[in-house]
């Protein structure tokens, strides 16, 4: 078999495979639109799998009991922390708390969850506990 028939042979085989429609569509189209989707899919996908911590502002803490006890003052972990029975070390890792003993603003006519949902909507926090 000479180059000139392999040639000849290619040709013709490409030729039928471009007037076949399906082939086309699987080959140009297809492709086009499936990878940007599959992207967007394991990019999304990836950020949801992601850990990050939640940061959570008490507001009022020292007003609470002692017993039974909520927080706890734990140096290792750099500050104050839910106790031990509540929260694992493992969960904990995953919490950043912050303490104020008085609210920013007044208490009354709604003034404090309209601060609240602004930080919370700001990002600064992903959840306030009023005590």
């Amino acid at each position: 078999m000479s180059w000139t028939n392999v040639r000849l042979i290619f040709q013709r085989e490409f030729r039928d495979q471009l007037r076949d429609r399906r082939t086309l569509f699987t080959i140009v189209v297809l492709p086009l639109l499936l990878y940007p989707l599959l992207g967007m899919t394991f990019l999304q996908v990836a950020q949801f799998m992601q850990e990050h911590p939640t940061k959570i502002l008490l507001v009022g803490s020292n007003s609470l009991p002692d017993d039974p006890p909520l927080l706890i003052d734990d140096g290792d972990m750099g500050g104050p922390r839910f106790a031990r029975e509540l929260v694992s070390d493992e969960e904990m890792r995953l919490i950043q708390l912050e303490l104020i003993a008085t609210p920013p603003v007044e208490r009354a006519n709604d003034a404090m969850r309209e601060w609240a949902q602004e930080m919370i909507q700001s990002g600064e926090y992903d959840l306030i506990v009023d005590f």
